[in-house]
């Protein structure tokens, strides 16, 4: 009978102050964690992080994802909700994409998908279409995760949160 050993990475300060930082950021999100890095592991997909620190502070970072494609002859990176930066501030978004830029020659990467949380009523398509070509990007039109996210306060008793919703989807909650 074989034993089997699981062993994880401790979570480090580094982590800590990198999950604060997303937590914090406006634009932040679950798939900037420490833990849907550890999540995506399990599926081949490795983890680097790059920042940029202002007076000792984080406040630009990205958390790319690296996974080989097509019989390990392409590697791809993916940013899924990032990264995170002041996209008003010019310098600080050169030098974290200079940073990314990096990471994925670094990691061999010949294609780097990235996909901030930002709306589109706020970033319409012509100011979006100009920031990427300043970074030497394009735009896609076609997103990986999807574009909106939903959030639903599910604190309460389960009268309150029912009573919340339109009637035919507590029909079809109860139905199920």
């Amino acid at each position: 009978m074989s034993i089997f050993a699981i062993e994880e990475q401790p979570y480090s300060e580094q982590d800590a102050e990198w999950d604060a930082f997303v937590s914090a950021h406006p634009h932040g999100s679950i798939l900037q964690m420490t833990a849907w890095a550890r999540l995506k592991s399990r599926f081949n997909w490795i983890s680097r992080r790059v920042w940029v620190r202002r007076d000792g502070q984080l406040v630009a970072g990205a958390q790319i994802l690296f996974r080989s494609t097509l019989f390990g002859i392409i590697k791809i990176g993916y940013i899924p909700h990032g990264p995170l930066v002041n996209w008003e501030d010019r310098e600080q978004v050169e030098v974290l994409f200079n940073q990314i830029d990096l990471a994925a020659y670094q990691n061999r990467s010949g294609l780097l998908l990235y996909e901030p949380l930002l709306w589109q009523e706020s970033w319409p398509a012509e100011r979006w279409a100009t920031l990427c070509h300043d970074i030497g990007s394009r735009p896609e039109g076609k997103t990986i995760q999807p574009p909106r996210t939903v959030l639903i306060d599910l604190s309460g008793d389960e009268d309150a949160i029912l009573g919340r919703m339109k009637s035919k989807t507590r029909y079809n909650i109860r139905l199920a």
